[in-house]
């Protein structure tokens, strides 16, 4: 985790708040020794103190587990992390010349709350042109035809809370919708979502937590958009860059900052207090301001934090909720039709509510312009080379060959949403796999072990 200097030493000041003035001097030597350990094993990402080589000595001293990272390698790590800290001015980002082109694995991902109207059939009335698209499949996307469910499940946030994740790739993301303990918790469709927050759950968040808090996003989430693209397979992803335009309480940069990645937060507010810390924009801009000019936008992004179109793994849209967005409409459909979605222009905020959906769109379509698409068999690879079930990154074979591969939600061949059609699923793939082992013979162990296999055992 990366820490800045004033954080570090808050922290040793609340751990010496309650020691003796006789200790303070020696307990302050040892957190300073502690804090040098940790740092040198690459668990802290600090600025090294002045005193740090006699601080690691005295770690080495006491006992404590010393890493292998040098001081020159801290304060060039320091250096590199440090921007993630700060705040870029908001203002112009200066132009560079990039001749590269974006990666072909780069994971798009859009998160959405699963009943949002952009996954409804319901044409817009209205057919002049300046009438944003009503629904992703009237968007004309090639490449964004995939879609995950996710939940935060077993407390991973503090509200229960269920999103469905349009995509490029097949993302193994965990919703408590699985048959057995191979695919997420193991339980079905209907298990009570534990968020946290809950009274019931005895994870209540506290009360002097403000409600930015509540968005926070679990962690495995975008664990499972770079594992399902095949972008989290080196050690370190230091050296690479992954964008969050709607970073907010910066959910996806806490995450991701563990794997090495420079995560670039792109949000209107410079700052966002999310509770048990203030969250610091990596680039603020006003949405509104480029009228879907996305592009434009994270290009400047990813050019002003010093790195090229190659070096990009995932770029992530979540909408502006204040804006009354359509892609969050169950927290503002007082100016929406309940139903569809689309614009009551007789209601307060319609007008901001149409200037959304046109950004939103532009962004959405900008997005699959930079993105390709990718084969079933390549997201069944990438999905069962990972293990599965709690805690895993991976799908199961059935769960890979089912819910998957299944046709998107605003798709009408959607498989994953009603119980009975996931039923259906499972038992067409069960007894293709009955039928393949009559016609070949049994399946040897070599085959039922290896990644994207056509059938369980």
């Amino acid at each position: 985790m990366a820490k800045a200097p004033t954080e570090v030493q808050d922290a040793i000041e609340l751990r010496m708040h309650h020691c003796h003035g006789d200790q303070r001097p020696t307990q302050h030597l040892k957190l300073l020794a502690a804090t040098a350990a940790l740092q040198s094993t690459g668990h802290l990402v600090a600025k090294p103190l002045p005193s740090y080589p006699v601080d690691i000595d005295r770690a080495r001293a006491l006992g404590y587990p010393v890493g292998p990272l040098t001081e020159p390698q801290l304060r060039l790590d320091w250096d590199y992390h440090s921007r993630l800290l700060g705040e870029v001015p908001n203002g112009d980002l200066p132009a560079v010349v990039d001749r590269t082109d974006w990666p072909t694995n780069m994971a798009g991902m859009i998160e959405n709350p699963t009943r949002s109207s952009f996954f409804r059939d319901t044409p817009n009335e209205d057919p002049t042109t300046s009438v944003p698209p009503s629904s992703f499949k009237d968007m004309g996307l090639n490449n964004i035809v995939r879609g995950a469910h996710f939940a935060h499940c077993g407390g991973g946030a503090a509200v229960a809370k269920e999103a469905y994740v349009p995509s490029n790739w097949g993302i193994t993301s965990h919703m408590c919708n699985g048959y057995s303990a191979a695919h997420n918790c193991g339980h079905s469709r209907k298990h009570v979502i534990s968020g946290g927050g809950k009274l019931s759950t005895n994870n209540a968040v506290p009360s002097k937590f403000p409600k930015e808090w509540s968005h926070m996003i679990p962690p495995s989430l975008y664990f499972s958009a770079l594992a399902g693209s095949g972008n989290i397979n080196p050690p370190s992803l230091h050296g690479r860059c992954v964008v969050h335009i709607g970073s907010g309480t910066g959910s996806m940069k806490r995450a991701l900052m563990l794997t090495g990645a420079f995560v670039i937060g792109i949000d209107i507010k410079p700052t966002v207090d999310a509770g048990s810390r203030v969250e610091h924009t990596t680039v603020v801009a006003d949405y509104d301001a480029f009228e879907g000019r996305m592009g434009t936008l994270v290009e400047h992004s990813v050019h002003g934090m010093g790195f090229c179109r190659a070096d990009n793994d995932l770029i992530a849209f979540d909408a502006d909720c204040a804006t009354r967005s359509q892609m969050t409409m169950n927290m503002n459909g007082r100016c929406r039709d309940s139903t569809t979605g689309h614009v009551d222009h007789t209601k307060p905020g319609a007008d901001q509510a149409a200037q959304r959906d046109r950004i939103d769109s532009k962004t959405i379509q900008w997005m699959d312009s930079v993105l390709h698409p990718h084969s079933d068999a390549e997201c069944i690879t990438q999905a069962t080379k990972w293990p599965h079930g709690p805690g895993g990154w991976g799908f199961s074979d059935t769960d890979a060959h089912t819910i998957l591969v299944s046709p998107p939600r605003w798709d009408p061949d959607n498989t994953t949403v009603q119980e009975a059609d996931r039923l259906r699923a499972r038992s067409l793939y069960h007894r293709q796999c009955r039928d393949s082992r009559t016609a070949h013979g049994p399946v040897s162990t070599d085959e039922r072990t290896s990644p994207g296999r056509i059938c369980d055992p």
